[in-house]
């Protein structure tokens, strides 16, 4: 029972985030190529070319973590029927985490998205959740 109401869901949902976020990487590549793919290991060059790009590439990335977020929000709701509340933290959390880990690391972004970025996740996971989560209604 505990795989079918909290790891399936959890490993979807999570599964769905990474992938979402990885679609609006690349568009964002894809709209803002880098010279040369030889060049992406080089810190200097990724944090000169990172700097030199417009806001548009970091509101698009922005976006695409946040309807990540909701996708696998909505996605978890589906899957856990009435644990969906505790299910919706704990990968808000995580994906928050994540997205944590991966500014640090990459620390060339923007101080606005390196601020919004992070607290974008958790609730949104739990608003997508809450969109078709089963409501558990209290008896008196």
């Amino acid at each position: 029972m505990i795989l079918k109401t909290r790891i399936l869901p959890l490993v979807s949902s999570l599964i769905v985030f990474m992938m979402m976020v990885m679609i609006s990487d690349g568009i964002v590549h894809k709209l803002y190529p880098v010279a040369e793919s030889s060049e992406v290991n080089n810190a200097t060059y990724m944090a000169s070319f990172i700097a030199g790009l417009d806001n548009g590439a970091f509101i698009i990335l922005g976006a695409g973590w946040g309807f990540a977020a909701l996708l696998s929000g909505i996605i978890l709701g589906r899957l856990s029927a009435a644990t969906w509340k505790s299910n919706a933290i704990i990968v808000g959390s995580i994906t928050t985490i994540m997205l944590s880990v991966n500014l640090v690391i990459l620390p060339f972004h923007p101080t606005w998205l390196n601020i919004l970025g992070p607290m974008m996740p958790l609730p949104l996971t739990y608003y997508g959740a809450s969109l078709f989560g089963k409501k558990v209604m209290k008896s008196r």
